[in-house]
């Protein structure tokens, strides 16, 4: 069965150590990659991946380009890797649709948002001349949910899907990080799909089959938030869930292809 990652992290090689220890430290972990492209590649080695989606973030607004000609300059020769660019909520309007257009046109997926470490609330006014910007054109992936934070939280996510309708949101984590009781927030909601990353580990099997019975099966996507977590150990985890062959299917491939248009 092919398998599709809608959650990768990358970082350039002469900065990826310093990028993976701020991740490990700001949650408290250990990682299990190195962050670098070729270390992704060494993790999938094995398994027949069918498609791969790398981000990164800019915490500062000039570091935004740098980052989408990092992403665009390494993945553009690599077969079946896609990118979803980063943006920031200080960029001005016509900066916001500028990037967006110059992804497009280079074949980006997406964009990837982290409201922690870009220290935005998701339901903030000044954010929305983002949400306006990819309505209709490309789905933005959220980090999504925080045991300390709420600048993520399933409430503040729900509000932005209610508000625009036309924007297709990835809420990772299963829809919030440690915020999984907060999910019913997202019922009624159609513009709204989730991936499995950081999650398996963290909570009951029995609530992650009561989520996706809740939802349906074909609004998740398989992820495993690269460095933090490999392949073969969210396969792990992936392959305790209640589904049967066509259901994993959905998950690990079919859904994702569905929802970025392959």
């Amino acid at each position: 069965m092919k398998i599709s990652d809608v959650h990768c992290h990358i970082y350039p090689s002469k900065i990826a150590s310093k990028a993976v220890k701020s991740v490990a430290d700001f949650y408290d972990t250990g990682m299990a990659g190195d962050g670098t492209i070729e270390g992704l590649e060494k993790t999938l080695i094995g398994y027949e991946i069918d498609k791969v989606i790398v981000h990164s973030v800019a915490t500062k607004i000039e570091q935004v380009r740098h980052v989408n000609d990092f992403l665009y300059d390494t993945i553009r020769d690599r077969e079946g890797y896609y990118g979803f660019i980063t943006l920031h909520p200080t960029m001005t309007k016509y900066q916001i649709e500028s990037e967006v257009e110059w992804g497009i046109e280079r074949g980006f997926r997406g964009v990837k948002l982290h409201p922690e470490f870009q220290n935005f609330y998701v339901d903030d006014e000044d954010v929305f001349k983002i949400y306006r910007a990819v309505s209709g054109k490309l789905p933005i992936l959220f980090h999504t949910g925080d045991k300390t934070r709420d600048n993520s939280v399933p409430s503040r996510v729900a509000y932005v899907a209610r508000k625009f309708p036309r924007l297709q949101i990835i809420a990772a984590h299963f829809g919030g990080y440690q915020r999984w009781d907060e999910t019913d927030a997202y019922l009624g909601i159609d513009n709204i799909s989730f991936d499995t990353s950081s999650a398996l580990g963290f909570m009951p099997i029995e609530m992650a089959d009561e989520l996706i019975a809740k939802f349906g099966v074909d609004k998740f996507m398989f992820g495993t938030d690269f460095p933090m977590w490999d392949m073969q150990g969210e396969l792990e985890r992936f392959s305790k869930l209640d589904l049967d062959d066509s259901q994993r299917e959905m998950i690990l491939t079919k859904n994702l292809d569905r929802l970025l248009g392959f």
